[in-house]
């Protein structure tokens, strides 16, 4: 596998620059950022939230933890992690566990936390456990544009 399809289509329509790192199998974004030679500071891992209102992805450094009460905070909404079915139904473009921390790309609301916002390139999973995609911190901002942010995680 490679680029998720549904990923592929979205950055082609918005008209993002970006590259693709191949790095070695991996089974966690940590892990992966590793593997690709990065810091965990740069990859964006998403995390799929729910609530009775719908799904939430939460994108946070892989460096990080989500602050849920933070998130829940900032939308003013009680949310909770959503089931792997869940992940396995939305994305399924998508590799268990290697989902892009896109969620526009998917249909699903975004809120990102401010550090990723920090680093000169933001790194993503491609939609596999080998593929990452590299975007410049300017191109990272503009796919985010409208996703809410805020400070929503805690370092490990």
């Amino acid at each position: 596998m490679s680029v998720a399809t549904s990923l592929r289509q979205y950055l082609t329509v918005h008209n993002v620059s970006y590259d693709l790192v191949q790095h070695p199998y991996t089974g966690s974004s940590q892990f992966s950022a590793q593997a690709a030679h990065i810091s965990g500071n740069q990859l964006a891992k998403p995390i799929l939230l729910e609530d009775e209102y719908g799904y939430v992805m939460a994108i946070i450094p892989a460096s990080h933890q989500l602050d849920y009460l933070a998130v829940d905070r900032l939308l003013n909404r009680t949310l909770v992690m959503a089931s792997e079915n869940e992940l396995a139904g939305l994305f399924q473009d998508c590799e268990l566990g290697a989902v892009p921390a896109l969620g526009e790309a998917y249909g699903v609301k975004s809120v990102v936390d401010n550090l990723l916002f920090y680093p000169k390139d933001v790194y993503f999973e491609a939609g596999d456990h080998e593929t990452l995609i590299r975007v410049e911190s300017s191109q990272f901002r503009r796919m985010m544009a409208g996703a809410e942010t805020g400070n929503i995680s805690l370092h490990h």
